[in-house]
């Protein structure tokens, strides 16, 4: 419903929300559904940045969102992009690795029914220092997840996908899925992601 709006009294009811529970419960709703920007039908390549390591680049053709850390609507002096921001269609969701601060499971989830592909590396096998984020991913209904290695590269259209080996944050830990790269040859763009004090 956050997308189609039903009325106040059939989430009352879904929930079963009593009267002592009203008050609080009506809290979590707003009054519209906010503002929309629309998919992007330009010429170019549009690249908007939402915070941490979330990029969402378009073109009208595709869409691919990296590390979805997305935002809400409220009241403050700096303007951010949100959840209403977003296409209707995420042609390519990227997880560069299974950090909390990348991977965040009620994020995918509010977004899980736009989302067409999650492309993740490709662990060593699911072993407790190195879990497979694509079989989590596939635990909690993602339908098509591809793991990509280190070099390997996915043709999608209006460029490519290609994982580039990262070194850092694990010190010597033989850590695998953490390959993070989009890059996309038609697109011109390539975006790495690093934490400070990481080697490249």
């Amino acid at each position: 419903m956050k997308r189609t709006p039903q009325p106040y009294e059939y989430i009352k009811d879904l929930f079963e929300i009593n009267a002592d529970q009203d008050k609080l419960f009506s809290t979590f709703f707003t009054p519209s559904n906010g503002h929309k920007s629309g998919n992007y039908e330009g010429e170019g390549v549009r690249i908007r940045y939402f915070g941490h390591a979330c990029i969402l680049i378009e073109t009208k053709n595709v869409n691919i969102l990296s590390d979805p850390v997305i935002g809400y609507e409220f009241d403050a002096s700096l303007n951010r992009f949100t959840y209403d921001d977003l296409p209707d269609r995420l042609d390519y969701v990227v997880i560069t690795h299974a950090h909390q601060d990348h991977v965040i499971f009620e994020t995918l989830l509010q977004l899980r029914h736009r989302i067409r592909n999650i492309i993740v590396p490709r662990s060593s096998g699911g072993e407790l220092i190195d879990p497979s984020m694509k079989l989590a991913l596939t635990t909690i209904g993602f339908k098509n997840v591809i793991e990509i290695g280190e070099m390997e590269t996915i043709d999608i259209e209006d460029g490519s996908i290609t994982g580039i080996p990262f070194i850092g944050e694990h010190a010597d830990l033989n850590i695998k899925a953490v390959t993070s790269l989009i890059s996309s040859r038609n697109l011109n763009v390539g975006i790495a992601w690093a934490s400070p004090g990481s080697v490249p």
